[in-house]
């Protein structure tokens, strides 16, 4: 039904079109059209309309102006006698739409203007009235409010006015101002802003304010008398809320209208409206900052809540089965609100709940604890998963030593948990956790079991099932591997025990296994065996996953087997050393070193050991050195280092054994053990930095700390020792300082130490990081340039040497791997692999992406990136672009993952993209770059944030490459100077057979140039709607172009934002 609200001397639109006054004319007509699921308009959009049509108010008024203070805003009160018929009329019609929304003013602030909320509330109080007041009078006595919807109506609109002071705060769409002007304004945005004079506009209505609260609160005042007088008494007082019915509907030969206010038959309790009338009053304390009487009524409203509830559900004891806070008649206020007051105003409703008490023992470092978890044993409040968190919070307490707790606390707790666990259903005891618990305390921990069972073996809440439960975990025990007899748990159970005030039990607790259910169970399990000593296997009974220890003294080949197994399995420095020790004792004919054929070492490593006599040193050397090995190829460089780390020191003790130090004395008397001694620790040092290298950027290691040691070990090679460390060693070394930042320092080392492959490589790359440091926009250093072109460059064979297809065609050179030097491309790779340093990433992938350029050959595929002009221009050697591309690509993807928010590499990444014809992962890059650089776009895509304007251009090719001329045009506009040619060459090859969504983007078009071309366009072809999308984003008043600079610049830069958003959308996320 279409209702329309028509002045007179109009005529209806339609025939199914409402006039206002047949509402009048047919009273069940509203009822009917509010009655419907989605009535369109609304009910709140009806209260607007009826309001829209009153005729202006007469001009005889009076004003209630607050004598403490007359600057303070004024409300118009309207005698009685002065209004028109139609004026009375619309006013009904309004009251009986808000009846319809339970006079709920959540729904009236968020859906009228401020100055429609105040004509309701006031025209409320007019009718109750009868027309003697439009707003309540400052005193009003007790027999005046029991009048007929006096007492509803006054208590409606103080609640209406104390709300509005908070509410007109908390705005976020413009309205008009209304009763008070409370200094809101509204910003260019459409948004409200709070006006700098807001302060001091409360002050002026503070006045008015005290009135409010001083009404609510002697209303409240008076009901909590009330109750305290009448205390063992459980009366509950209704009040009649106005209904529809309630307001008489005025007719022609009415001369005065008279409502009935007992015909309401909607009732509701003191107590919901109290409850209501309480958390208005908080809210209103709260936002004025007065916290104590905040707290004192939201105190109240809980106890009214508590109250409504019972009231609700008399013979529910926790009053809250069943109860819907949606349906109540009246407040609008939820159990969510309440309590989130509450806790705002550290006013905690479950103080004295469990969980509470749980994280408040915990907070107090576990004083109380067990008390809390003896009691959650009996009435099961706290959620498992909590108590289990204790559990391990206390454990790692004590296995760190960061605080201080009792020795037995940590088992208390897991038996307590224990307890919680089996009365939920579970079985512990075929836990890991648990048997091995019971494996290494034994009897303590049974006995710590059996104590935590005493208080709910002794409650009377134990259920036949909770019962069941424990025995059969009893049981469990008693037939597991465990020494536990059956006949010992009553004994255990019954046993008098002490609680933790040293008082023993008064109350026995009963036998939980009667003496006919034990025999019972003997005959069912067959436990005589175990008495006649046929025990069954004790391998069958474990629930772990462990292999048992099994003798083999019987068969000596087995037993030596096992423990060469168990060597090789060993991890740790001691179990290798316990697993010599006992091969040792079988007098092994070949050294313990060969048990494991792949442990291989290093050649010097391995010349090194195999010059020590045989003996325990020999062995555990090799041993820990392929073991430290293994682990580094698995990745486990933790368990490397320590390794070595280990048999550095042990080396380091056997010379001091012989009665030695560390100097040129110890390499003559102790050569061999001073040569292992300074080879393990040039090992450890590589195992150190290739863990860095792993763990970048996170790594833990000292970085002053490393650099110090690789340096170290590079001037080893010029001591003149001749002990010196694996060229393997020295070029992660070199690698270090080159990633430590040490590059000038490299470069002097390099001057007077010979080095090979990738020590030379990053001497060459520190040079040119260290030119950059010093001369940035200088050429840079061609060492790092005739180093790796040449892998790159392309040999092409003579016509003997070619090699020929199965079809006698000879192979294209272009698709074969370079010749030659692929062991110095595999090295090279390997370098470029290892490289961290931010600075030092992008001197290399500068080089790449200009060596791509110049063999390309194509200034409109060029790659863009920083430094990459300062490289030589020209090759003179023809090179392959594939193995450039596929190297350049291994190398970004990687140091992205170091540097994920690198602008640059990104669009790199996009710009190789767009070269090889991946047009929407090349989008995708370069959006993934501006949203970074612009943080999601919140900050407005100028020229001074991007200075590059390249990537738009590279943009628009690819979306005319993925066939979206909108989106192309549209970012035209982004270009410091806007490609008006282009744009309107996109725009023209708009078909119905584009891929993008075309006039769903016209909102974020601000050139007004290219919406009049628009405009014109989808005129010619007669596209008539597309045509007025145009024309209603061209009427826009923010793109009109008489508006100043800063609105013109904000306007462009909200539609950037909301389109590069959506492109986000459609080829990011």
């Amino acid at each position: 039904m279409d209702v329309d609200l028509l002045r007179s001397g109009t005529v209806p639109s339609s025939s199914d079109t409402v006039l206002w006054f047949e509402f009048l004319l047919n009273p069940d007509l509203l009822k009917y059209h509010l009655a419907k699921p989605s009535p369109d308009p609304s009910a709140t959009d009806l209260i607007v309309k009826f309001s829209s049509i009153m005729p202006v108010p007469p001009t005889e008024v009076t004003k209630s102006v607050d004598p403490e203070n007359p600057n303070s805003p004024t409300l118009c009160i309207v005698e009685g006698e002065k209004y028109s018929k139609k004026h009375l009329a619309l006013k009904v019609l309004c009251l009986k739409v808000a009846a319809t929304l339970k006079w709920n003013l959540s729904i009236l602030e968020t859906k009228l203007p401020p100055s429609i909320q105040s004509q309701v509330m006031q025209d409320l109080v007019y009718m109750s009235t009868e027309g003697i007041y439009s707003i309540p009078p400052h005193d009003v006595s007790d027999e005046y409010l029991q009048r007929g919807g006096v007492k509803f109506s006054f208590v409606l609109f103080h609640r209406w006015f104390l709300r509005s002071l908070v509410n007109r705060t908390l705005l976020t769409r413009n309205s008009k101002q209304g009763l008070l002007n409370m200094g809101l304004l509204t910003n260019e945005t459409g948004y409200i802003q709070i006006n700098p004079r807001f302060d001091n506009l409360l002050i002026q209505s503070e006045g008015a304010r005290k009135r409010s609260l001083k009404f609510l609160m002697d209303l409240i005042g008076s009901k909590v008398a009330k109750a305290s007088q009448i205390k063992a008494k459980n009366t509950f007082q209704y009040i009649k809320v106005p209904i529809t019915d309630t307001f008489a509907v005025l007719t022609e030969d009415s001369a005065d209208m008279v409502h009935d206010w007992e015909i309401s038959n909607v009732m509701i309790s003191e107590n919901e409206l109290f409850m209501q009338i309480t958390y208005d009053l908080c809210t209103n304390f709260f936002f004025y900052g007065q916290y104590e009487q905040a707290s004192k009524y939201i105190l109240l409203c809980n106890e009214f809540k508590q109250k409504l509830l019972k009231e609700k559900h008399p013979k529910d004891s926790n009053h809250r089965t069943g109860f819907d806070w949606e349906q109540m008649e009246y407040a609008s206020v939820t159990e969510a609100e309440i309590f989130g007051f509450m806790k705002a105003l550290n006013i905690s409703q479950e103080k004295n709940s469990l969980l509470h008490q749980l994280h408040e023992a915990v907070a107090n470092g576990y004083e109380g604890l067990i008390g809390v978890l003896e009691a959650d044993n009996l009435k099961r409040e706290i959620p498992l998963v909590h108590r289990l968190v204790v559990e391990l919070d206390i454990q790692g307490v004590s296995s760190s030593g960061t605080a201080t707790v009792s020795r037995d606390l940590l088992n208390k707790v897991v038996a307590l948990n224990i307890v919680r666990s089996l009365l939920d259903g579970n079985l512990p005891s075929t836990h890991i956790d648990f048997n091995r618990r019971m494996n290494t305390m034994g009897p303590k921990f049974v006995e710590s079991l059996f104590w935590a069972f005493e208080p709910v073996l002794k409650s009377n809440t134990l259920s036949i099932d909770d019962k069941r439960l424990i025995k059969e975990f009893f049981l469990h025990l008693a037939t597991s591997e465990h020494d536990i007899s059956i006949f010992d748990v009553n004994e255990y159970v019954t046993k008098e025990r002490c609680h933790n005030d040293n008082i023993s039990m008064q109350k026995t607790v009963p036998k939980l296994f009667e003496n006919e259910e034990i025999i019972k169970i003997m005959e069912e399990l067959d436990l005589d065996k175990f008495k006649d000593g046929n025990n069954i296997p004790i391998e069958l009974l474990m629930t772990g996953w462990e292999t048992p220890d099994l003798n083999f003294k019987s068969v000596p080949e087995l037993e030596v087997g096992y423990l060469r197994q168990k060597l090789i399995d060993a991890t740790t420095a001691d179990k290798i050393r316990e697993g010599l020790v006992n091969l040792a004792v079988t007098n092994p004919v070949q050294p313990l070193w060969t048990v494991n054929p792949q442990w291989k070492l290093p050649i010097p490593l391995q010349s090194v050991i195999m010059s020590l006599s045989r003996s325990f040193i020999q062995d555990f050397s090799y041993i820990i050195l392929g073991k430290a090995k293994q682990q580094a190829e698995m990745g486990d460089h933790n368990s490397a280092l320590e390794l070595l780390l280990i048999l550095e020191t042990e080396t380091r003790n056997q010379l001091n054994q012989a009665g030695t130090v560390l100097n040129s004395n110890a390499a003559a008397n102790n050569s061999v053990m001073y040569k292992l001694c300074k080879l393990v620790g040039w090992e450890a040092l590589l195992m150190q930095i290739t863990q860095m290298l792993a763990d970048w950027p996170l790594h833990k290691n000292n970085m002053n700390m490393l650099v110090n040691k690789a340096t170290m070990c590079i001037l080893a090679l010029q001591s003149g020792d001749n002990v010196i460390p694996r060229m393997e060693i020295v070029e992660q070394c070199f690698i270090c300082l080159l990633n430590g930042g040490e590059w000038k320092q490299l470069a002097e080392l390099a001057a007077t130490t010979r080095g090979t492959g990738q020590a030379e490589a990053a001497v060459a790359t520190a040079l040119a990081a260290h030119h950059l440091r010093t001369k940035p926009t200088k050429k840079l250093p061609e060492d790092l340039w005739d180093m790796v072109v040449p892998i790159f460059v392309i040999v092409h064979p003579t016509s003997s040497s070619m090699k020929r297809s199965n079809s006698g065609n000879p192979i294209s050179s272009s698709n074969r791997e370079p010749p030659a030097n692929s062991k110095m491309k595999d090295g090279m790779t390997s370098f470029f692999s290892k490289l961290r340093d931010p600075t030092v990433l992008s001197v290399v992938i500068s080089l790449l992406a200009k060596l791509f350029n110049v063999q390309k050959d194509d200034s409109n595929m060029d790659l863009n990136m920083e430094y990459i002009n300062l490289w030589p221009a020209k090759v003179n050697s023809t090179i392959s672009l594939q193995f450039v591309s596929n190297t350049l690509y291994q190398l970004v993807t990687q140091a992205l993952k170091y540097y994920p928010n690198n602008i640059s590499w990104i669009k790199l990444l996009g710009d190789m993209s767009l070269v090889g014809g991946h047009y929407a992962t090349a989008m995708k890059q370069y959006l993934t770059a501006l949203t970074i650089l612009s943080d999601n776009f919140v900050q407005p895509l100028s020229k001074q944030l991007i200075e590059d304007q390249t990537i738009f251009r590279r943009m628009i090719k690819c979306c005319t490459q993925l066939n979206c001329p909108t989106q192309a045009a549209i970012l035209c506009q982004f270009l410091e100077e806007i490609d008006y040619v282009l744009a309107f060459k996109c725009l023209s090859e708009m078909t119905h057979l584009c891929s993008d969504a075309m006039d769903s983007y016209y909102g974020c078009i601000w050139d007004t140039s290219i919406l009049e071309y628009l405009i014109n366009l989808h005129h010619k072809r007669g596209e008539t709607h597309r045509k007025q999308l145009a024309v209603k984003v061209m009427g826009m008043l923010e793109l009109n172009s008489n508006n100043n600079e800063e609105i013109q610049r904000e306007a462009a830069n909200k539609r950037k934002a909301k389109f590069m958003r959506a492109l986000v959308k459609q080829y990011v996320c």
